[in-house]
């Protein structure tokens, strides 16, 4: 299983998607990318982890995206491992991270 700091790794050096097979986009963010994966959940359609900032991205499915600051690596590998993603929001990322909206996406999420 990779890891946060693996896919950190391999994504500064463009090579995560291509070995993974993982269903990625990318948006800006603050002249930056970061590699969103889709996930199976009903709270949210994608996330996204930006390694030097320590910042998670999440999309929800109203179209929304928020920016928990100060997430740590592993607390990124777990949300992704869980097999809840909205039990894992719930219990370990809701209310413990400051958080603010990015933008709201118009048109479907994910």
């Amino acid at each position: 299983m990779w890891t946060a700091k693996g896919r950190c790794d391999l994504l500064s050096a463009g090579l995560y998607s291509v070995m993974t097979g993982a269903r990625t986009a990318k948006m800006v963010v603050e002249a930056k990318f970061v590699n969103w994966v889709s996930v199976d959940s009903s709270v949210f359609t994608s996330a996204a982890y930006h390694c030097d900032k320590r910042q998670l991205f999440l999309r929800f499915h109203s179209g929304k995206i928020y920016r928990y600051s100060e997430f740590p690596p592993g607390g990124y590998d777990e949300l992704l491992a869980a097999e809840s993603k909205g039990g894992y929001f719930a219990g370990n990322i809701r209310g413990k991270f400051f958080y603010e909206e990015v933008r709201h996406a118009h048109g479907s999420a994910g």
